[in-house]
């Protein structure tokens, strides 16, 4: 261990928990200044670019000790930064962690944290404005789909974990030691949020895992001898943001400050031994967090059964983590070696256990400020390990994925305000005055079906990025439940989004299938006629049918011109404008759309196309000049 930490203690420890939110980075309260924004937002982006040739460099020479650790550790901290996936040393990064076999906790816990960075931004930038592909493109190659080879290694990965857990004391070590009584809270912290990002993306832990790692924190907390009068406060909830609901009230009381060192006790009133420090002490409590909420321990209220016993002992010892952290607040902003680590140890606290402040003090706000400081002028702040900490910390890398956490909000100057981002699925929403997820306001109101986000749920709807629209399907088909509020906007909302008026949830869950498919179709190397053909005459829903066309025009299909002529007997003058818009494209005939108001003149269209093609049987592109050819994209493919 002491070789580990003299050379490298803050790069293993600056991506401890890595899930979160995977839009760029925002702020979540009225009480940071819009110029301390504006300052960490600037040192996002130039930290960034002083971490990516670090990275290229760990990946040209990989470390002899912990290199999957130390690579993983600065790709996680580089996605979170909101880096472009298109990077070419983010491919090249993951494809040197794949040729190696980590077989130590720390190496196996930051790839964990890496895997899970890169899913959650491949989801949120899935079906995207420019329609990309439902996987991501990595310098010109295509990563796996979100069912593909990073679940099935991040699984890997927590199998080895939850094998190498002390079953004697709930902890870890360095390696696998199920059979010993050895660990320390920093390999153990390390593990406890690599599986809390595995549960997180549907792995299965045993839940005597969690049991036994609750059991280690509760009962090796060092208390203090002298109780002493603290307050926290929760983050604000969705309806507090939104202006539906007062802010958190703060919570507290009169308690006994305890935290962890390095190394706990059977007895945790024992002399001698090393006392609590900043970091161990927010690790404890970040892992309490975790293994309370894998349990179902709800803080607060009473659990029963066989659980109360641990619920209660395990909840007592997080609000004594939370007194000592309030206490000693400002050992966290000491600046000396370790400072990193440290504050990003409570980024973890607090952001897992959804604390906004401890005794008043807005340790995100105060974090900043020290980070934002202390940037040199090059955009680093030292050591690789030291830029990527930093990182973590100003983007919160640990925010939880839970629904119910607060809200990240994306704020920019008023002239910005309908411009949505590139990728990710923010959509504006007045009340909050910036960009939120639209998927995680929508899983929340489906999780609380609290009919007040009713008309924030419609101003997402409305305000979403056309061309996108689709994607939010998968969402209000979530919102669709019990005969209530939220299940009438549901359904309206899915009629307006899909065209489709249907009234079994079931169908609308089959057209957002056949929705992928024809995204999944358009991104095939070998795209075949026939299928494209078979799509086309099997397809009744006309928004589908127009995600067809724009396939057959994107890859410039020509050859389904016959096809696209029986198209036109389709009864809707929209999707039928459309088809005719591509054949004149395609052609150059001059062939006039006619007016809607005229009976059955769609009939004689299709007579004419007919005729035109069969004298132009050889005619596969049109021949108007570019002039022309643009005149006519605008006009019929917008």
């Amino acid at each position: 261990m002491a070789r580990f930490f003299a050379n490298w203690r803050s790069a293993v420890v600056l991506a401890v928990f890595c899930v979160g939110v995977v839009v760029p980075w925002g702020m979540n309260w009225a009480d940071i200044p819009a110029q301390l924004r504006s300052r960490v937002d600037a040192a996002i982006v130039r930290g960034r670019g002083a971490l990516l040739p670090r990275l290229k460099r760990l990946t040209e020479a990989p470390p002899s000790d912990y290199p999957a650790g130390r690579i993983a550790i600065v790709v996680t901290a580089l996605i979170k930064a909101d880096l472009p996936l298109t990077q070419p040393e983010l491919m090249v990064a993951f494809e040197t962690l794949g040729g190696l076999e980590p077989q130590k906790t720390y190496c196996v816990s930051c790839y964990v944290f890496a895997l899970g960075a890169l899913i959650d931004r491949r989801q949120a930038t899935s079906h995207t404005a420019n329609r990309t592909s439902r996987s991501t493109v990595v310098g010109g190659r295509r990563l796996e789909s979100p069912t593909g080879p990073s679940h099935a290694k991040m699984k890997e990965l927590i199998d080895w974990l939850v094998a190498a857990q002390s079953r004697a004391s709930g902890g870890w070590s360095y390696g696998k030691t199920p059979h010993l009584r050895r660990y320390d809270f920093s390999n153990t912290q390390f593990a406890m949020l690599a599986l809390q990002v595995g549960h997180e993306h549907g792995a299965s832990i045993p839940k005597n895992v969690f049991v036994a790692s609750a059991r280690l924190f509760a009962r090796s907390i060092r208390q203090e001898d002298q109780t002493y009068l603290f307050t926290y406060r929760p983050v604000s909830r969705w309806e507090s943001v939104l202006g539906l609901a007062p802010r958190e009230r703060e919570r507290g009381g009169r308690i006994r400050p305890g935290g962890w060192a390095y190394r706990g006790h059977k007895n945790s009133s024992a002399a001698g031994g090393q006392a609590p420090y900043a970091a161990m002490t927010a690790a404890g409590a970040s892992s309490l967090t975790i293994a309370r909420r894998a349990l179902g321990f709800d803080v607060g209220r009473r659990s029963r059964g066989q659980a109360a016993g641990l619920a209660r002992r395990s909840q007592k010892a997080l609000h004594q983590s939370y007194a000592w952290i309030a206490k000693h607040f400002d050992r966290f902003l000491v600046e000396e070696r370790g400072f990193y680590y440290t504050l990003y140890s409570l980024e973890k606290a607090g952001d897992l256990g959804q604390v906004e402040s401890f005794d008043k003090r807005l340790w995100y706000r105060e974090g900043c400020e020290r980070i934002v400081d202390r940037q040199r002028a090059d955009g680093s702040w030292g050591r690789y390990s030291d830029i990527a900490l930093a990182l973590l910390f100003l983007t919160r890398a640990t925010r939880s994925l839970d629904a119910a956490a607060g809200p990240t909000i994306v704020t920019r100057g008023p002239e910005e305000k309908g411009l949505a981002p590139e990728e990710g699925d923010l959509v504006y929403v007045d009340a909050a005055g910036g960009f939120l997820s639209a998927g995680k306001l929508l899983r929340y109101a489906a999780e609380t079906r609290n009919p007040k986000l009713v008309s924030i749920t419609r101003q997402v709807v409305k305000n979403y990025r056309p061309s996108s629209r689709e994607d939010l399907v998968p969402h209000l088909l979530a919102l669709w439940g019990r005969a209530d509020r939220l299940t009438r906007f549901a359904r309206q909302a899915l009629k307006s989004v899909t065209g489709e008026a249907y009234k079994k949830k079931e169908k609308y869950s089959r057209w957002y299938r056949d929705y992928e498919a024809i995204v999944e179709l358009g991104q095939k190397d070998d795209l075949n006629v026939s299928e494209m053909t078979e799509w086309l005459r099997r397809t009744e829903s006309v928004q589908l049918k127009m995600q067809l066309i724009h396939v057959v025009n994107r890859r410039k299909l020509a050859i389904l011109r016959s096809v696209l002529l029986e198209e036109l007997k389709t009864p809707s003058d929209v999707y039928r404008r459309l088809v005719h818009g591509t054949l004149r494209l395609w052609t150059g005939a001059d062939i006039r759309a006619p007016s809607a108001s005229v009976p059955r003149a769609w009939d004689r269209v299709r007579a004419e196309w007919r005729r035109w093609l069969r004298d132009h049987p050889q005619k596969q592109t049109h021949r108007q000049n570019e002039t022309q050819r643009q005149k006519l994209e605008t006009e019929f493919m917008p």
